[in-house]
């Protein structure tokens, strides 16, 4: 870590996993001691992470040893002033993946975390369950609003673009996942924030969030 963990350190690479990292932005905004606690020191180049398995915690230990090209990152980046937590997570996501409780193929390799869902993220790494929204139910909105206020974990996905560069409105891209960083009740706006650490979207309303994403997640930190 270098200073306090947020949103702020996503930096996602090569590798379609905006589900994991905006999940671990936003549950990082939300409580910051919740991922420190994810992280036990060895104090010899390792470190050893904590995740849950229908709520049972489990450990799985990896080292510094990041894929590079050219000397840079291949998949998560550093995050603010060179911070790891994210790339180290990431790499113990993938090998902790082996052991067939991740719910996906079982396999130790980076591209086993191509593709997932934000709620499963946020249960494994809290230990407890997030529940998903559908934009299309007329008390989301309240329930979005209500998350924020309270300092939940909050992500959303977008719905797929038709588009040739994966593009939708309002400066979001499709089939991708999000952190929900901000709402101004003045102007009645979200804000979200993309893992890539660019190409950040506008602003919007409700109305215009319902054009283009599909569902959101509240996860709650208070308990952990």
């Amino acid at each position: 870590f270098a200073g306090t963990p947020s949103h702020l350190d996503e930096n996602q690479g090569n590798l379609g996993d905006c589900y994991f990292i905006s999940s671990l932005g936003s549950i990082a905004d939300s409580s910051p001691a919740a991922i420190r606690n994810m992280f036990i020191d060895n104090g010899d180049g390792t470190w050893t992470v904590r995740f849950y398995a229908n709520g049972v915690a489990d450990y799985v230990t990896v080292d510094a040893m990041l894929p590079t090209y050219y000397g840079s990152l291949i998949f998560a980046g550093e995050g603010v002033n060179g911070s790891l937590w994210i790339p180290l997570a990431e790499k113990a996501y993938a090998q902790w993946n082996e052991t067939g409780k991740e719910g996906r193929d079982g396999k130790n390799s980076y591209a086993s975390l191509e593709a997932g869902w934000m709620a499963d993220v946020d249960a494994q790494v809290l230990g407890q369950k997030a529940t998903s929204y559908s934009l299309r139910t007329t008390t989301s909105r309240n329930a979005l609003i209500a998350a924020i206020t309270q300092n939940k974990a909050v992500t959303i996905g977008t719905v797929a673009s038709s588009k040739a560069d994966g593009t939708l409105s309002y400066g979001l891209y499709g089939g991708h996942a999000y952190s929900v960083v901000g709402y101004n009740s003045a102007a009645g706006t979200f804000q979200l924030y993309n893992p890539w650490g660019s190409h950040q979207p506008s602003a919007m309303t409700w109305t215009q969030l319902k054009t283009v994403c599909s569902a959101f997640v509240i996860a709650d930190t208070s308990t952990v």
